[in-house]
């Protein structure tokens, strides 16, 4: 009897460590879900408050499309747009030429391999005729 109720005694330990082990978890679990779920609303809220405060109304669009043509636009203003336009214009020159030299390329590789082609053929031709 002696050898039961010393067998008993690790094992009913081992169920009482477990079972802590379980409810800390347990614990640990719902905290970690509630901190999600403050930071859930947090976000929630602060992007509604952000789409309150930022996101255009019909009135703007109106207000907008009624003053279209009344703004006036600084000069400095002017002169970046200006800028930035004449440098889209030299980019599309630049890409329009590298097209071009892309095209007079593969023109010249078609003569190129033509010639080539037409060589062979004549070479051959009097290789034939003089055997």
């Amino acid at each position: 009897m002696d050898g039961i109720n010393s067998t008993k005694g690790p094992i009913v330990m081992f169920l009482d460590i477990l079972e802590c082990q379980q409810k800390k978890l347990v614990k640990k679990r719902v905290g970690q879900e509630h901190d999600f779920n403050i930071c859930i609303g947090l976000y929630q809220g602060s992007s509604t408050l952000f789409l309150e405060r930022y996101h255009p109304s019909e009135q703007d669009d109106n207000m907008l499309a009624m003053a279209e043509d009344d703004v006036d636009l600084p000069k400095e203003l002017l002169k970046m747009v200006d800028e930035d336009a004449s440098g889209e214009e030299d980019k599309d020159s630049i890409l329009g030429g590298i097209q071009n030299l892309q095209n007079q390329l593969e023109q010249l590789k078609e003569k190129a391999s033509t010639t080539m082609t037409e060589m062979k053929t004549k070479a051959e031709e009097k290789c034939f005729s003089v055997m």
